[in-house]
């Protein structure tokens, strides 16, 4: 069986999770998804650059001083932390489980979704703007979900800088 570091665990130990058979699945405008063959149920997304310097310093709090910023990681592990903290979890959110991430969220372990055919038939709420349907997917027991929600609008309705 797979076991995946705790949250907030050392990049170092990411990095050996990806000698364990992960390839390449996917690439976006800046990161790559990995996959397990035989293991259907998670996929790995690796930022492949840091925060470009543009990006307000409160959009990366908490991850203290000296630590990269990893923002299309670090956006969508607020977002889920949200959330959870809504009382959601993967059988009532419509966004895809994240279940860790690293210490510097270059890294982040999230739920497996096969790429969905078509526009997406669920409505899906107003804060998620980039609602392309590459961005959705469909677990196997049929529930779309929204895989990449980088683009969000907040309480005050500012886009996010993520492309």
């Amino acid at each position: 069986m797979l076991t995946y570091p705790e949250r907030g665990a050392p990049d170092a130990e990411f990095k050996k999770l990806l000698k364990q058979g992960w390839q390449y699945l996917a690439e976006g405008t800046g990161r790559m998804v990995l996959k397990r063959p035989e293991h259907d149920d998670w996929v790995i997304k690796v930022n492949l650059h840091p925060c470009p310097h543009h990006i307000p310093i409160d959009m990366i709090s908490g991850l203290g001083p000296g630590h990269p910023c990893y923002g299309a990681n670090h956006l969508e592990i607020e977002e889920w932390k949200r959330e959870e903290s809504d009382g959601r979890d993967s059988s009532t959110s419509f966004l895809a489980e994240i279940l860790t991430w690293s210490e510097s969220r270059k890294y982040l372990v999230m739920e497996y979704v096969r790429d969905l055919n078509g526009a997406p038939s669920t409505h899906f709420h107003h804060r998620y703007t980039d609602l392309k349907p590459d961005n959705f997917g469909i677990t196997s027991d049929g529930r779309e979900k929204l895989r990449d929600y980088t683009e969000i609008k907040d309480d005050e309705t500012l886009t996010s800088p993520y492309v």
